[in-house]
């Protein structure tokens, strides 16, 4: 028993023992073949950089074996053949179970023992230690013994990984590296590295299209690969090597070859040095293509548009929506099938002829398009081209009003002068003017008037409209809102409308109107008197500088900068002035478009706006601008003389500026009169349509509604007595009417009638009783009509007797000219005569120094006269002038004794005088034509005459035109042009003297007399050469057109002069002027009649007879 448990542990030991080798042995064999893939994995990194010569290869081989074999004889058959000792084994199984105590390696150690034992160990005791071992064993698995090193096996697996890697990173490397060492004794070329790619290997391509192919080299560098291919049918052909072309990204490892209207199937593949590319190959396929195409485009006929065509093979559409696209296309083949094709899959079949086709569509929304054509075979047209289709808007049309293009407020035509722009695409169909009325805080509905209906073809243009909205029957604080709302054409999509910017038209009151204009003359009147007063204080300034400058002989800066302010200052007030005319011709327009004065009176006030606006003359702009040349220049005695010439133009401005400011005075109780009536005139006219509403009220409510109405003319009725009271005080001091004159009209004007109708009428307006309503409104209406007719009266009462008045003082300044005259004529004789004693020349030179002072004060009686009239021009001023310049020099010759030239001097002055009377005796028959004394409805009459004179001319002119071109003219037609020329010298003599006797000298209404004048004496001079052109026509109507304007010159407020005067000189300073020696015998005989058709006294008769006779004498002696 003892010897079968020994063997049994024996054999378990044993095999124990072979399981540990084998593992052994496997977990070498494991290691040989990670260290053999490791060295392969090396040779394949060395061979790509070192290239072996076959003695190296054969000594890495040998190097390789040798440590190889050694790695098998140590990893794998020496723990085969070496076997370790079974004590060894079983000392590893007593440390894996402990509850083996020893007995197993005892049992081995012992059983020896039982026939060998010299050392007499019980038997019983060693058999008894093996049979327990052999027990304890049965049941024990002797393989936990056998350690399992996963290692070995993590080390082949990563050389195995190591050498796939290497393969699949470069195959041919790793083959070229095999083939490399399974060669050991030759010397192997070493393999390039290059690879070169054709893309793309297969493809196809449509016939007679370039097909462009891409070479691409990795690996390596080369400066061009060789390209090669093979048509079908043919053999292979190199192609040149300037064919194949480099990328300009990629020069060196990207080129191109392009096979130029391919249309055989080919093979290619690439080389470079020993290394090619797989073959590659292209079959040509023949499908039906687009070899032109083109579109036409039919625009909606409103649009007016001809038909486009489109550039060939651009069948992209651009058009505006509802245009037809019709499309036509040739096909290389006859094609079977074809469609235009839109964005949303939508398929449209098109007309097929054999290798035509052609197809139409509309244009509606944004898409794109594009033709399929389908040959018998199936095959489509390859990659064909997209067009878009962009639809154009027809944008709304736009209507600009231009005209007012603000609120406004009505005036008395009740009209609104409107303006408009209009624009479009294409055209319009209809504008409409749209409006609404908000009375008594009630709108109306919105009511459209059709301006315009039929525009035709036109694309923007400008219409003008006159709106009248009389028949809206507006009351005083009504709007009216309106716009413009203007239709397109577009019959498509329907047309579009725009509208411009709502604006408003409010009827004033009439309260409110003449506040406006009251306060604003008061404004103006407080204006100018301001500016008078500083123009008077800087004429005090003016002469202190003066003094101061002429005690010494430098000018320091001081006094410099002083005249510099003083002429800040005169230009501060210069500006002022400009700024009142501006006021008071805003005012003369507020009145005109009102109708709250009468013409005559808007003349006048247009007459002293003028005087206002010429206060400032040229003459003291010329001094300002030498005095500032001789500051610059420092030259004392030029700034001596440039400041005293400053200094008088500045005493004429004053002398204007007061003439103005005293006409101003004198006219504003007229003025006030005159808007009085005007507005008594305007209440009733507003009283008749508050009347006319109350007779078409409905109920109760539309009464009530009037009440307001009705207030605003008890307001103007206060207003008017407001006024009345100013007028009352102006007259007080101006005495231009009875204090029993304004006491009646007073007792009118506040007696309770007026006011308490009204207030009854409103009254019965609240209890809504219509029939009392429309007798109380006509009782008031008459009583306005009474009330204007009374103010009416009370102004041309006022006018009369300023007439007289201008009348009687000009009869007595004649008369004392007349004799003045006549005194002059006498002295004159006698200084020719009766010079021979000293006696009797201080007897000469003693009258005529009292003849001068006697002139004098006549002159200054004249200037007076010129603040209470427009009639006396500065022409006759110029002439007083000119009589004592004469009177002067004559003392002065008698002073020096020169004796002999005193009489001519003296007849000079009598000759002046005598100029003078003759143009007063003209001022004073005009103011007696003329109600108001201003001379202006004369004047206008005047103008009138000689405008009708020079359309009669312009006619004879145009009648002689066809016979004066390109022909000689008879001597009938000539002389006919002669006396065409003597008609258009009289026509400028004429108009000469008009502006001399209305004051305005060479600077009016009509502009500058030299540029008119001119003008007609152009065209007289071409007359009298007997020429007659196109361009002397047209110069001929310029005057006609000018002569037109002046006559509506002083209605029309928005002309523009040149803002310049010439007012009275220094009458000291003047240079006598000569009769006129245009003035013919009939003229004179005429100025005869009239003098003595007038009332002088009987001693004054025999003294302006003699003095004509006497002119007709000299008259006759200068012939």
């Amino acid at each position: 028993m003892t010897d079968v448990n020994y063997e049994s542990i024996s054999k378990r030991l044993i095999q124990a023992r072979d399981n540990v080798a084998a593992r052994a042995a496997i977990e070498g064999v494991f290691d040989i073949i990670a260290y053999v893939a490791a060295a392969l994995t090396i040779l394949w990194l060395t061979a790509m950089i070192f290239w072996p010569p076959a003695w190296a290869k054969a000594l890495i081989l040998l190097i390789l074996s040798a440590w190889l074999g050694l790695l098998t004889a140590f990893l794998v058959i020496k723990p085969v053949i070496k076997k370790k000792p079974l004590t060894e084994i079983a000392i590893r199984l007593e440390k894996r179970y402990g509850k083996l105590q020893s007995r197993l390696i005892a049992a081995l150690q012992l059983y020896d023992k039982i026939k060998s034992n010299r050392e007499n160990y019980s038997i019983d005791l060693i058999e008894k230690t093996i049979d327990d071992a052999g027990q304890e064993i049965k049941d024990l698995d002797f393989s936990v013994i056998v350690e399992k090193n996963t290692k070995p096996l993590y080390r082949m697996a990563l050389g195995l990984l190591l050498v796939i890697l290497a393969g699949a990173i470069s195959t041919q490397a790793f083959r070229d590296t095999f083939i490399l060492y399974t060669r050991p004794f030759t010397n192997v070329a070493k393999p390039s590295r290059l690879i070169l790619t054709v893309i793309p290997q297969s493809n196809q391509a449509i016939k007679n299209e370039d097909i462009s192919l891409t070479i691409k080299v990795s690996g390596g560098k080369i400066k061009k690969p060789e390209f090669n291919y093979k048509f079908e049918d043919g053999g292979w052909v190199t192609a040149p090597e300037e064919e194949i072309v480099r990328d300009s990204a990629n020069a060196d490892s990207v080129f191109g070859y392009t096979f130029k209207k391919i249309k055989r199937g080919v093979e290619f593949y690439a080389q470079a040095k020993t290394t090619k590319s797989s073959i590659g190959k292209i079959t040509v396929i023949d499908p039906p293509r687009l070899i032109s195409a083109k579109a036409s485009l039919n625009f909606p006929k409103y649009t007016a548009l001809p038909q486009q065509e489109l550039p060939e093979n651009d069948c992209s559409v651009t058009a505006i929506r509802g245009t037809n696209v019709s499309l036509s296309a040739i096909v290389s083949k006859p094609a079977a099938t074809a469609f235009m094709i839109f964005a949303d899959s939508t398929r449209k079949p098109m007309q097929i002829d054999e290798r035509k086709i052609s197809g139409q569509f509309i244009v509606r929304e944004n898409s794109s398009y594009h033709i399929e054509v389908t040959d018998s075979t199936g095959l489509k047209n390859p990659g064909p081209i997209e067009y878009s289709i962009t639809p154009l808007d027809d944008y709304p049309p736009r209507v600009l009003l231009t005209f007012p293009a603000v609120d406004i407020d009505l005036d008395e035509s009740m009209k609104i002068p409107l303006r408009a722009e209009l624009y479009d695409d294409y055209g319009f169909s209809k504008l409409n003017l749209i409006y609404w009325v908000l009375s008594e805080g009630k709108e109306s509905p919105k009511s459209p008037i059709i301006l315009k209906d039929n525009f035709g073809q036109t694309t923007e243009g400008t219409i003008e409209y006159i709106w009248n909205v009389e028949n809206l029957m507006l009351l005083p604080g009504d709007l009216v809102y309106y716009y413009l709302e203007l239709f397109d054409n577009d019959n498509i999509t329907g047309p579009k409308s725009g509208v411009s910017k709502t604006y408003t038209a409010r009827l004033p009151s009439l309260d409110e109107i003449m506040a406006d204009i009251t306060g604003s003359q008061k404004d103006v009147f407080q204006e100018a008197e301001a500016a008078a007063a500083q123009q008077k204080e800087l004429k005090k300034e003016l002469e202190n500088i003066s003094r101061e400058m002429m005690k010494t002989s430098e000018i320091d800066w001081q006094k410099k900068q002083e005249i510099q302010q003083a002429m800040a200052r005169q230009k501060e007030i210069a500006e002022k002035i400009q700024d009142v005319a501006q006021k008071m011709q805003e005012n003369i327009n507020k009145l005109e478009k009102n109708q709250l004065a009468t013409q005559e009176m808007l003349d006048k006030m247009q007459e002293i706006q003028q005087l206002m606006e010429k206060v400032a003359t040229p003459e003291m702009k010329e001094a300002m601008r030498k005095l500032e040349e001789a500051m610059r220049n420092m030259d004392p005695e030029k700034l001596r003389e440039a400041m005293k010439n400053f200094k008088l133009d500045i005493e004429k401005m004053n002398e204007n500026l007061d003439r103005t400011l005293a006409l101003l005075k004198k006219f504003e109780l007229e003025q006030k009169l005159d808007a009085m009536a005007k507005m008594a005139e305007k209440l009733a006219e507003q009283q008749q349509e508050i009347n006319d509403r109350i007779d078409k009220t409905q109920n109760q409510q539309d009464l009530q509604d009037l009440q307001k109405a009705q207030l605003n003319q008890k307001k103007g009725i206060e207003n008017i007595q407001q006024l009345f009271q100013e007028a009352k005080q102006l007259n007080q001091d101006l005495k231009m009417l009875s204090q029993q004159d304004m006491q009646e009209a007073e007792q009118q004007l506040n007696s309770q009638q007026i006011p308490q109708q009204m207030d009854n009428l409103i009254q019965n307006m609240k209890n809504g009783n219509k029939s009392s309503c429309k007798q109380g409104g006509k009782k008031v209406k008459q009583e306005l009509s009474d009330l204007a007719d009374m103010l009416s009266n009370l102004l041309k009462k006022a006018q009369k007797q300023q007439q007289d008045m201008i009348t009687r003082n000009l009869q007595k300044i004649i008369q004392d000219i007349m004799l003045l005259s006549q005194s002059q004529e006498n002295l004159a004789d006698s200084t020719g005569i009766t010079l021979n004693t000293p006696m009797a020349q201080m007897e000469m030179a003693s009258r005529q120094k009292d003849l001068e002072n006697a002139t004098k004060r006549v002159a200054n009686r004249v200037s007076d006269m010129t603040k209470e009239t427009l009639f006396i021009g500065m022409g006759i001023m110029d002439k007083l002038g000119q009589a004592l310049q004469s009177m002067d020099s004559a003392l002065v010759n008698f002073d020096r004794r020169a004796y002999a030239r005193a009489p001519k001097l003296q007849l000079e002055a009598m000759t002046a005088l005598n100029q003078a009377a003759m143009m007063l005796s003209k001022s004073m028959d005009q103011a007696k034509a003329c109600p108001s004394g201003t001379g202006m409805q004369q004047y206008m009459q005047q103008l009138s005459e000689l405008g009708q004179m020079q359309q009669n001319l312009n006619a004879q002119a145009q009648q002689m035109m066809p016979f004066a071109m390109g022909q000689a003219m008879s001597l009938m037609q000539q002389q006919q042009l002669e006396r065409m020329a003597a008609q258009q010298e009289a026509i400028r003599q004429q108009l000469k003297e008009l502006l001399e006797q209305s004051g305005s000298g060479t600077e009016g209404v009509l502009g500058r007399l030299d540029e008119l004048g001119k003008e007609m004496q152009r065209v007289a001079d071409e007359l009298k050469r007997h020429n007659l052109d196109k361009s002397t026509i047209e110069r001929q109507e310029r005057i006609l057109s000018r002569l037109l304007d002046a006559q509506k010159s002083v209605n029309r407020r928005d002309y523009t002069q040149k803002r310049e005067a010439r007012t009275a000189e220094d009458i000291i300073r003047r240079s006598p002027e000569y009769l006129n020696s245009q003035t013919g015998d009939e003229q004179l005989a005429e100025d005869i009649k009239k003098a003595l058709e007038e009332k002088y006294p009987r001693r004054y008769e025999k003294l302006i007879k003699e003095y004509f006779r006497s002119l007709a004498e000299e008259k006759n002696a200068d012939k």
